[in-house]
């Protein structure tokens, strides 16, 4: 099901899954009935669960603002009935924009918390009450400022308490692999994190069957599937950091000379051409460019009245993970490869799907990620714990 965007903040799109929509019905009547006081306290639960979600919301801004911070690209914010993310681009290198990236969210909600307890100390002296507790028996059948600031405080501190658990996809799950990482390095970190958060997923759905609450059994099998979704990531950026891009570019005759007529950039069909001067890059010719300037035919113009000359290099030394930053930052699709600065091949973009494949299955080289993963997660496990 697609998801609506809300708009924008400070650049990047907020997106929306409709399943929120019904999930905010659900809380609005399970609090309403809680707290049984008729249409005031239908009211209240609509603006608390209003709030629950804003915090959500508030939660992935800090995420993102941090990562902004450190120079790392926010595709988007969305939120859903499993909480929010905020989509970042790709991994941090450093361990310590990791971490600050981690504690982002997590202390927007503590902040929250803070900024609420001067008011609710404020409404609770005038109202007389004498203890926390009073308060607090209060807030759960009590209709008015008081509760609604009282039970948003504590929505914002389950929220730090939740996401701070050492499990991945919760911030604590990637604190824990950012101080892992650290000593033990990014993969073996995570490997580490890993096997943590599904040993707690698991303790979860235990917990669940025993005092049935199925509800967490739910978030202990999502914990353990996120937990292998994230694993499976790391091992495809690692790989891609391995692996080099002149042994996947397409390998061609040299490029096409800027002084040849438009007709010659089709001696091999309709493709995009690299230009070239004496083996040196100049340029490209993009293939929809091409045929929409021989659509009226070519008379007596040559390669050079085209070429984009605005164009990123790359050495067949460079890694396929650098490449493809470099390939979405310029928003080309093919990108001109060299060694020791003279032409030898193109890589295109449809060349990741294949690499990634082989990846996955296990057969991508120094990359793979085939069976075995759980096994040296433990084995690492051991080593942290010597």
């Amino acid at each position: 099901m697609r998801t609506y965007t809300l708009g924008r903040f400070a650049g990047i799109p907020i997106s929306v899954h409709p399943s929120v929509a019904l999930l905010a019905v659900i809380l609005v009547l399970q609090q309403g009935i809680l707290v049984d006081r008729g249409i005031p306290g239908f009211l209240l639960a609509t603006v608390l669960v209003a709030l629950l979600f804003a915090a959500v919301l508030l939660h992935e801004v800090g995420h993102a603002l941090m990562a902004r911070h450190f120079g790392l690209s926010v595709s988007e914010i969305s939120l859903s009935p499993l909480g929010g993310v905020a989509r970042i681009e790709r991994l941090p290198q450093s361990t310590t924009v990791e971490l600050l990236v981690a504690l982002a969210g997590p202390l927007v909600n503590l902040a929250i918390a803070v900024a609420l307890l001067p008011p609710i100390v404020i409404l609770a002296f005038v109202a007389g009450y004498g203890s926390v507790g009073d308060i607090l028996r209060d807030t759960v059948s009590g209709v008015g400022p008081l509760p609604l600031l009282v039970s948003f405080s504590i929505l914002n501190l389950l929220l730090l308490v939740f996401n701070l658990l050492p499990a991945f996809p919760m911030d604590g799950g990637r604190i824990f692999r950012a101080m892992l990482a650290g000593r033990l390095g990014q993969e073996t970190g995570t490997r580490v994190a890993v096997i943590t958060g599904q040993g707690l997923g698991a303790a979860l759905i235990v917990a669940a069957v025993v005092w049935q609450l199925w509800a967490l059994a739910l978030i202990g099998a999502f914990v353990i599937v996120a937990a292998r979704s994230e694993w499976r990531d790391v091992q495809l950026e690692a790989a891609m950091r391995r692996l080099r891009v002149g042994s996947y570019a397409l390998w061609d005759r040299g490029g096409v000379s800027p002084d040849r007529p438009l007709t010659f950039a089709l001696r091999d069909g309709a493709r995009d051409c690299v230009v070239t001067d004496r083996g040196t890059v100049v340029g490209m010719v993009w293939r929809h460019q091409l045929l929409h300037e021989l659509q009226g035919g070519a008379g007596n113009r040559t390669v050079a009245d085209i070429v984009d000359r605005d164009i990123v290099t790359a050495d067949i030394n460079d890694s396929l993970h650098d490449v493809e930053q470099w390939m979405q930052r310029t928003e080309r699709w093919a990108i001109p490869v060299t060694e020791n600065g003279t032409y030898r091949g193109i890589f295109t973009a449809d060349r990741f799907v294949h690499i990634r494949r082989r990846i996955a299955d296990g057969t991508g080289g120094p990359g793979r990620t085939g069976t075995g993963w759980a096994q040296r997660a433990r084995r690492s496990l051991r080593q942290v714990l010597r």
